[in-house]
């Protein structure tokens, strides 16, 4: 336990530094006019309230298929409450970017926003708001929603879907935008075909086989560990 917590805080620093170079060098290079201060911990706040959701999602399915009876109510509300957490951080984080970039009103940066509120971006915009924080932040906010798997289920599945649409609007407005203005093509709206579904299919499908390969040659409760009475018998 003590080795895992030292390498989980070594492993943060790389996992925050690679995250935004990642970003910086796949996203923002789509847009290399715009640029934005905030643009690494956007990503890190997106992705961890993915991985949240993830992680509900996959423990709720183990308790439902009798892999984990241990797991309860109280379990499922620190879940909860983190998925709660997290759908606000990144809401501050995206309001915190916007405004910057709005009162500062600099042209190169301006033009970021200004591409994804027309040509029929708006919709998308304002959805990517509503999945991601609004939705999750009033279904969540009551205590028995978070205790509650037929609540944290839905809301977790919606704000997969959110951050695949905040992916999408990251990348395909500037591509798209792009295209349009080279081949003098008029119009440059949201699109989505089997590229798309095939590329979320792709990633997707080879993490959940990764995962359930992985899940099957360990014990799902570390019996070693000095927390497990504690954890076991947590309540609140």
């Amino acid at each position: 336990t003590a080795a895992n917590v030292r390498w989980a805080t070594l492993f943060l620093i790389v996992f925050g530094l690679g995250i935004t170079v990642g970003a910086l060098d796949w996203l923002m290079s789509l847009e290399p006019h715009w640029f934005s201060t905030m643009f690494g911990v956007y990503q890190f706040a997106g992705s961890h309230k993915t991985a949240c959701a993830v992680i509900l999602l996959t423990v709720l399915g183990l308790h439902k298929g009798g892999f984990l009876p241990q797991a309860n109510a109280n379990h499922f509300h620190d879940l909860g409450k983190m998925l709660f957490a997290f759908s606000v951080f990144w809401a501050y984080i995206w309001v915190s970017q916007y405004l910057l970039i709005w009162y500062a009103h600099i042209p190169e940066e301006t033009g970021y926003f200004l591409v994804r509120w027309d040509h029929g971006w708006m919709a998308l915009f304002a959805g990517n708001v509503v999945l991601n924080f609004l939705i999750p932040f009033f279904v969540l906010l009551p205590r028995p929603n978070k205790r509650n798997p037929r609540v944290l289920v839905p809301v977790a599945i919606l704000m997969l879907l959110g951050h695949v649409l905040d992916v999408y609007l990251q990348v395909m407005p500037a591509t798209s935008h792009f295209h349009a203005h080279h081949t003098h093509t008029p119009v440059h709206g949201p699109a989505f075909g089997m590229a798309e579904i095939g590329a979320f299919a792709l990633v997707g499908g080879l993490f959940v086989l990764a995962l359930t390969m992985k899940l099957g040659k360990q014990s799902l409760i570390p019996l070693k560990d000095p927390y497990l009475q504690e954890s076991l018998h947590h309540h609140q």
